[in-house]
């Protein structure tokens, strides 16, 4: 038994090397034209996009828009150099850009609260246009917030706050466009 035992052993060992340089010499060809697998499509969500999210427009959308405005008007306060005696017409600016471009829907009344008996039910579309109403009550608030900030800053100041209100390219991106994982798909060439 010990006999055959160790002559297996002694088999696979001198078999090994050979099965594994057969792998390692003989590559797999490539699949055919036409029959490659589909990439899976990317992952869009914020933890996909860095630490900081999506850069551009898209980073001022959703239920955290607000928040992130005020992540960036923070951190513009201290690049612009805001003194003391512009404080206050600062922070009127950054509030009310904050509240404009936060559209988070108010809740929805408590299920155990009734309507005033004369309260008039709203028809289709009214709860849209009081939203709007709303939205541009805030945008007159944030435009006459930013005249005010206009005339305490200095010009280097309106300088940076108009090159800093700009969204950047990221490390990935290029005068082209994305690049990496993230860049499109460049389009199929016709089959001859």
């Amino acid at each position: 038994m010990k006999k055959i035992l160790l002559a297996s052993v002694f088999a696979s060992s001198m078999l090994a090397p050979a099965f594994i340089s057969s792998a390692l010499a003989a590559p797999t060809p490539p699949p055919a034209h036409g029959e490659h697998q589909p990439k899976p499509p990317h992952h869009k969500g914020p933890e996909a996009e860095g630490p900081k999210g999506p850069r551009g427009p898209e980073h001022f959308k959703g239920p955290h828009a607000g928040l992130h405005m005020a992540e960036k008007l923070s951190a513009m306060e201290t690049a612009l150099g805001i003194r003391s005696n512009q404080l206050d017409a600062w922070r009127k600016y950054t509030s009310s850009l904050v509240d404009l471009v936060d559209v988070t829907l108010p809740p929805p009344p408590a299920p155990d609260v009734k309507p005033a008996p004369d309260a008039v039910k709203p028809i289709f579309g009214e709860p849209i246009a009081d939203r709007a109403i709303d939205r541009a009550e805030k945008a007159k608030k944030f435009k006459t917030a930013a005249e005010e900030l206009r005339k305490v800053l200095d010009a280097d100041q309106l300088n940076k706050l108009e090159r800093y209100a700009l969204p950047h390219p990221g490390p990935k991106d290029g005068p082209e466009g994305p690049k990496g994982p993230d860049a499109p798909e460049p389009p199929a060439e016709p089959h001859p």
